[in-house]
């Protein structure tokens, strides 16, 4: 045998340990050193996505739904303005001795009352597109106000406020979906 030990000699030097800690983990590939590198899959089009850089960003069907939903639920707020209003109105004409001003005085606040409900759900339906995290808390919020006032309503025998109650429902689950989330916590540039 010759010495200093050839590098096939299974009796050379062994490689060397430290003395002491955790034991040394291999060494990880660097990034772009012989392995192909797969490109993350961004849903709906974020920057760097399938959309690209700068391309168009698609809603998903959640946070869709529930800015329809506002839309809907804004125009039947308007309606139901127009006939509180067109109520309000009747009775002041009606009343030649004054014993029901109270209730012409109580429709017309509710009608001013159910428009800006109506122009709060349209509002928040525009920011849908552009708005972040508390968009989606304020369409909540708004969707449990649109809810306790149907149950009011419900309450005092106004039926047609079945319609709003389960729209201001629906509001509230397309809102709390994962996806509505991800929707209004992604990167704006």
């Amino acid at each position: 045998m010759s010495y200093p030990p050839g590098p096939h000699n299974p009796y050379g030097q062994q490689p060397q340990q430290p003395p002491y800690g955790y034991p040394q983990q291999p060494a990880q590939p660097q990034a772009g050193w012989g392995y192909p590198q797969q490109q993350p899959q961004v849903p709906y089009g974020y920057p760097g996505g399938p959309g690209g850089p700068g391309g168009p960003e698609r809603m998903p069907p959640g946070p869709k739904g529930a800015r329809v939903l506002l839309i809907v639920v804004a125009v039947l707020e308007v309606l139901f303005a127009l006939i509180f209003f067109a109520f309000a109105s009747w009775l002041s004409a009606a009343d030649e001795t004054g014993e029901y001003s109270d209730y012409s005085g109580i429709s017309w606040f509710v009608g001013v009352f159910e428009i800006a409900i109506g122009a709060l759900c349209l509002a928040m339906a525009a920011k849908f597109k552009t708005g972040g995290p508390s968009t989606r808390v304020g369409a909540i919020v708004l969707g449990s106000l649109i809810v306790v006032i149907s149950l009011a309503s419900l309450v005092i025998g106004g039926i047609l406020s079945v319609f709003t109650l389960v729209l201001g429902i629906l509001v509230i689950v397309f809102s709390a979906k994962a996806e509505t989330a991800a929707w209004f916590n992604r990167p704006r540039y």
